[in-house]
């Protein structure tokens, strides 16, 4: 059954001349890697320094 499911894949890509599976495979990982960027440069900020006094301390 995935065979022909494969199968019918290819057909349908020949057939619609489309954007081809690798360049959307690698746009998703350049957007995904985009966003692990962003986040790691972020992390955080958020939060407030633990010499900070204006806020409430667990000790």
């Amino acid at each position: 059954m995935i065979d022909q499911l494969l199968i019918l894949a290819e057909a349908g890509h020949e057939a619609s001349e489309g954007i081809s599976p690798a360049f959307i495979g690698g746009g998703a990982l350049l957007t995904l890697l985009v966003l692990l960027g962003l986040t790691f440069l972020t992390r955080g900020q958020h939060q407030g320094r633990e010499d900070d006094e204006s806020g409430p301390h667990e000790h």
